[in-house]
């Protein structure tokens, strides 16, 4: 019953979204996943699912827009070795306006063959993808990561949700000897 409820809210709400059913299938199951956190359905592994179903999201659209605006991969320089200065100015010279100085300096770590490899088949991570994604800017003036902003698209998010989701994902334990981050509630609905 609530799969049905949320079908039909996805039609209502998001009536775009049937073009693309892709979009729609992730954005159903994300839709499910809130409504169960809003019933009071909290666990541990019903967070994770949340976290992972944002992800799933995010990197579908991202895969949308490298499919829609198609870029050169051959517009980016080889790297022998990562090199975050190179891959901070390339993304400043895209002049993106949801691309703040911190999401740059995030994304720049990306590794340029990872970024070359999501231009032609988009199914490497969230943050390769996103940098693809932003690749096609170069020739696409109405490209959606052009016309939005930092308001709409906030994707300082997209990343932090990125690096949970991850942190999630992986086994945590004090056997890691790393500091694990406990996914609550509230942290599942802002990011959904």
């Amino acid at each position: 019953a609530l799969r049905k409820q949320t079908e039909l809210q996805v039609l209502i709400e998001f009536p775009w979204v049937e073009r693309q059913p892709d979009i729609r299938r992730h954005l159903a199951a994300l839709l499910v996943r809130r409504e169960k956190l809003h019933q009071g359905d909290s666990h541990g592994q019903e967070l994770d699912v949340a976290m992972m179903e944002c992800q799933k999201l995010l990197e579908v659209v991202m895969q949308w827009l490298i499919r829609t605006y198609p870029t050169d991969a051959g517009l980016l320089p080889k790297q022998q070795r990562p090199d975050p200065k190179l891959n901070q100015r390339i993304l400043s010279e895209l002049q993106i306006p949801a691309f703040t100085e911190d999401v740059i300096r995030l994304l720049s770590r990306q590794k340029i063959n990872q970024v070359v490899r999501a231009c032609a088949r988009p199914s490497d991570s969230l943050k390769a993808l996103l940098f693809a994604a932003a690749m096609g800017t170069l020739q696409a003036r109405q490209h959606p990561l052009k016309v939005l902003g930092d308001r709409e698209l906030q994707l300082a998010k997209l990343l932090e949700l990125a690096n949970l989701r991850n942190q999630s994902s992986h086994a945590q334990s004090s056997f890691t000897g790393r500091e694990t981050t406990q996914i609550t509630s509230c942290m599942a609905l802002d990011s959904i």
